[in-house]
């Protein structure tokens, strides 16, 4: 079961978007200690390689909370989860974009949990891709 502690964090950081009607928070945890978190926002971010850009100027939650990591080796076998909080305040699909799961990927992190319609907790292992 998900920590408690964890999913709050990921909602009280979603909060902190500045988007509509995408307001994503993100939590990069290991063995229930928390790493780092990120939240999506209206801003570009140079630092990502133009393969993990979004085409609009934004940042993802993902990628916020995985750039905050200045060592990236330090996130292997973590997770992340991702929450969306509608402009209702409800709790909705959060699934990382294509996109984000490719950053996810190369970051070497393990598991993925996702907020989904119905405001449950979904677990989903994360599969290295080939090259």
């Amino acid at each position: 079961m998900m920590n408690a502690r964890i999913i709050k964090k990921a909602i009280q950081i979603a909060h902190k978007s500045d988007m509509y009607p995408f307001k994503v928070g993100s939590v990069i945890f290991k063995n229930n200690k928390i790493i780092s978190f990120g939240y999506n926002s209206k801003r570009f971010c140079g630092k990502i390689h133009p393969k993990y850009r979004s085409r609009y100027d934004s940042l993802h939650a993902e990628q916020d909370a995985i750039l905050n990591v200045k060592d990236w080796s330090k996130l292997s076998s973590s997770s992340i989860l991702v929450i969306r909080i509608t402009r209702s305040g409800n709790i909705s699909m959060a699934k990382p974009c294509d996109m984000c799961m490719s950053m996810i990927q190369h970051v070497g992190l393990k598991e993925i949990y996702y907020s989904n319609h119905d405001g449950e907790i979904i677990k989903e292992k994360i599969w290295l891709r080939e090259i």
